[in-house]
């Protein structure tokens, strides 16, 4: 699929290099080696029970070393998208190089505590009547073993697997992880390429002489957290203590080895002032972390028009020197904020992503049930985006639906029309394991979706 033309760029546009997120997965036609390195259990495998019935799937596929680790050869990573081993596996060494037939490593289990357990993957010889490839998947906890025979089903995925950013919402959603440090610390090993978080301001109470109460947001004391739902914003004294102060997850956010960032600050409730106090906060704690880590790239996120205002005017977010080398960016949330092609068109510093909440994206299925309650992205803005070289990332998708959703409104011709380049396209998902999934056992076509899946507009 080919970029469409637009027209001609502006002076601004034509200094601007499209940001491309990083994505952490090997494809076969730039990185042979590591393909042939872990090529043996390289696919989709299946386990099934004496009656034909599916209990264990599993995508094992390749993911590139991570910066100052796992050498050459990368890492092999397994993704098992439900059922009681729901989670992720990790293998960090090659095969044992006596046996050549197995690799040890672990299974990370999607639960609340992500509770770890040794995990074994051993060659076996091909089945005597199928005659396809079969794995020996062992799972241990404690003194306990659990044995699948795998089958190898089919190939993975690898150019839509490389290409899409998968980025954990809060790190990682599921079973009430969202924004707290586990969350941070696991997503890579569940999938992720990149982490998204939210910022709050908190606040607290003051008493006018007269008694009368009002709210103080507290600018210095950012936190890591997503106040209760039509809310945007908590009491410092009652947000639990397991949420950490922004500053912290900043200072750590180098350990997680992830190398895309996107922060959404909570900011409905703040006069213009206190949004732009926030927002230089937010950049300085960025800028800080930046400073440390060459190879983090961060994006703030502008969920209403004050926002937008503070990105394309404040003269000290301008002059950030991480700018010039895209490690700073900002992000326009398109179905956010008012009159998105405005603030676009106006601004000084232009985003360089911008981003879609799928409620309000055609054919995502997000709220099937109460979809004609919110207003999708037109036609003509979708045919407008695609002529953009800002990079597009969509939120929140947790199911196949979702994740098809996303990829028809970035890709098909008659929408946005991208051409699905490494980085271009990013999805935001509670569940980086099952989007890897979904990913690696999609059409080996690439981006290019049957037609049958697509929905037709009304």
């Amino acid at each position: 699929m080919q970029h469409q033309r637009g027209p001609k760029k502006t002076a601004l546009e034509e200094k601007q290099s499209p940001l491309r997120l990083s994505t952490t997965y090997a494809n076969r036609q730039n990185n042979k080696e590591i393909f042939a390195a872990w090529g043996s259990y390289v696919g989709r495998w299946i386990s099934r029970n004496e009656r034909g019935e599916e209990i264990i799937s599993v995508v094992l596929t390749p993911r590139l070393p991570r910066p100052g680790k796992d050498k050459s050869h990368g890492t092999l990573a397994g993704f098992i998208p439900r059922g009681e081993y729901e989670g992720v596996l990790f293998f960090g060494s090659l095969p044992n190089k006596a046996a050549r037939s197995h690799i040890q490593g672990d299974l990370y289990k999607a639960d609340r505590n992500v509770t770890r357990l040794e995990a074994r993957v051993v060659l076996v010889p091909p089945g005597k009547k199928t005659g396809k490839k079969r794995l020996i998947l062992q799972i241990r906890k404690k003194r306990k073993k659990k044995e699948y025979l795998l089958e190898w089903r089919r190939h993975v995925a690898d150019t839509a697997l490389s290409s899409v950013c998968i980025i954990g919402h809060r790190g990682l959603g599921f079973s009430g992880l969202d924004n707290r440090s586990r969350a941070f610390r696991h997503a890579w090993y569940f999938g992720a390429s990149g982490i998204e978080f939210d910022i709050t301001v908190p606040y607290k109470y003051s008493h006018t002489r007269d008694g009368k109460q009002f709210r103080t947001p507290l600018h210095s004391r950012l936190v890591v957290y997503h106040p209760p739902v039509f809310n945007q914003t908590s009491d410092i004294d009652s947000i639990p203590k397991v949420f950490s102060p922004a500053k912290h997850i900043f200072e750590e956010i180098k350990k997680y080895q992830i190398p895309f960032v996107y922060v959404d600050p909570k900011l409905k409730w703040l006069s213009t002032d206190n949004v732009w106090q926030t927002l230089d906060n937010i950049s300085r704690l960025a800028s800080t972390a930046l400073d440390s880590n060459s190879s983090l790239h961060v994006t703030i996120a502008a969920p209403i028009d004050r926002a937008a205002r503070f990105f394309s005017r404040r003269k000290a977010f301008q002059s950030s020197p991480y700018l010039e080398t895209a490690q700073l960016s900002w992000t326009l949330e398109w179905t956010e904020v008012d009159k998105a092609k405005d603030i676009l068109a106006r601004a000084k510093k232009p985003p360089s992503t911008l981003s879609f909440n799928l409620t309000q994206i055609d054919g995502s299925l997000k709220w099937a049930l109460v979809e004609w309650l919110f207003k999708d992205v037109s036609k003509k803005d979708e045919k407008d985006i695609g002529r953009k070289s800002q990079t597009l990332i969509f939120w929140t998708a947790n199911d196949a639906n979702h994740f098809r959703g996303s990829l028809c409104a970035a890709t098909d011709p008659k929408r946005m029309g991208r051409s699905g380049e490494p980085g271009e396209i990013g999805i935001m998902t509670d569940y980086p394991h099952r989007l890897a999934y979904w990913l690696a056992t999609s059409s080996s076509r690439g981006f290019r979706l049957p037609r049958q899946a697509r929905r037709v507009r009304s």
